[in-house]
């Protein structure tokens, strides 16, 4: 039995594989989007979409055309999800897809895609390409960073104190039917200004702490949760004002206290003073209305 799959207009689709590269926003803090599905599938309309994960691709037949069992949702582009957010370019990407908050990024990220090489250098990466051109091996230096793309370094080794490539090498002339299509979004900032300056600013007593730790045994890969860390962020401040808010109410109730034992202090005492004044005059009219026996007699 010969199996041959039809194909319609409507599931006629190009197939994108994502690549969520890191984004440096401090010396030692990157962003990363965090994606749930590493290829989309958009259709020739673009009014939809699927989405697949590495395991639905493998089920998939590779070839000129790659041809997949109908075992997932066709999503309409007005329903987006993070992926195709992304794809989009739409406002609320932000909100749609995870992101994460990677601290100590060092590795340096080299993968191929047709003739391009897809690169992220965290650090500065000084490369020597070595290319055969004209039956003669050409060399230069360069120096790159962040990230970017490598053309037509297939046939090229190319080395660095970090890593190696080696060359494709064929001995015989190869056409290609058709070339991978790479869409390269325009540059989309990960995170607002108003983030940006909050995560700058973000230093937390137990990341302080983890980090204390992780430099002093070995420099290491950190890895946490943006909208966590935006949350834990906001709670703190909450605490910071309701216990400002504690300590006025606690030393005005104290100031007031001590100021109603002042003046009770002072009543008494002003008091007690009039009624040793009193006890004194009565004494005294006492002792002219009653003389004494002896001067009495005297004049008698």
């Amino acid at each position: 039995m010969l199996t041959i799959p039809l194909k319609t207009s409507d599931s006629h689709f190009t197939l994108f594989r994502l690549i969520a590269l890191p984004s440096q926003i401090s010396p030692d803090k990157f962003f990363k989007y965090s994606v749930d599905y590493a290829f989309f599938a958009l259709q020739h309309s673009r009014r939809s979409y699927l989405l697949l994960t590495e395991a639905d691709y493998s089920r998939c037949d590779k070839g000129s055309i790659t041809i997949c069992p109908a075992e997932t949702a066709v999503y309409s582009s007005q329903s987006l999800k993070g992926e195709s957010s992304l794809f989009f370019q739409t406002e609320n990407a932000n909100r749609l897809c995870r992101r994460k908050l990677v601290f100590q990024h060092r590795t340096p990220f080299l993968q191929r895609y047709g003739e391009l090489w897809v690169y992220c250098f965290p650090e500065q990466q000084q490369i020597t390409p070595r290319c055969a051109q004209d039956n003669k091996q050409v060399f230069r230096t360069l120096s790159l960073t962040g990230n970017g793309l490598l053309h037509n370094a297939t046939g090229c080794s190319i080395t660095s104190d970090a890593f190696q490539i080696f060359p494709e090498l064929h001995g015989t002339t190869q056409t290609k039917m058709d070339a991978p299509i790479l869409h390269l979004p325009d540059n989309i900032t990960v995170i607002t200004d108003f983030e940006l300056q909050r995560l700058i600013d973000i230093q937390p007593l137990e990341i302080q702490k983890r980090c204390d730790i992780q430099e002093r045994v070995t420099v290491s890969l950190q890895t946490y949760d943006v909208e966590s860390l935006l949350h834990t962020r906001q709670i703190s401040l909450l605490q910071e004002k309701r216990t400002n808010y504690v300590i006025i109410i606690t030393t005005s109730l104290c100031a007031f206290i001590i100021f109603g034992i002042l003046c009770f202090n002072l009543y008494s005492h002003s008091r007690y003073g009039r009624n040793c004044v009193c006890k004194t005059d009565e004494a005294t009219n006492s002792s002219i209305n009653h003389p004494e026996p002896g001067s009495a007699q005297g004049e008698t």
